[in-house]
């Protein structure tokens, strides 16, 4: 329904804002930005490709991949020298 839709994305919102800090953190402190730039766009990959199956467990899974990689791809890239 309608009302289930808005719900789902202000979840989905708040979820893809906090991942940069998480990101940030684990790019800063634990697995080195480079790294979390690979797997970020990796996971931003998996979850695009993910969105061609035409099922809600993978929208949802999809959308799961995407809020992780933008956390790790997007907090990272400013302060990355690529």
């Amino acid at each position: 329904s309608r009302g289930e839709a808005f719900e789902f994305y202000g979840y989905f919102i708040i979820c893809f804002y906090f991942s940069k800090i998480i990101g940030a953190i684990l790019g800063d402190l634990l697995i080195g930005n480079k790294i979390a730039l690979l797997i970020g766009g990796l996971l931003q990959t998996i979850g695009c490709l993910l969105l061609c199956f035409q099922d809600v467990t993978f929208f949802y899974l999809s959308m799961v991949f995407l809020v992780l990689g933008n956390g790790l791809f997007f907090s990272n890239i400013i302060v990355s020298n690529i």
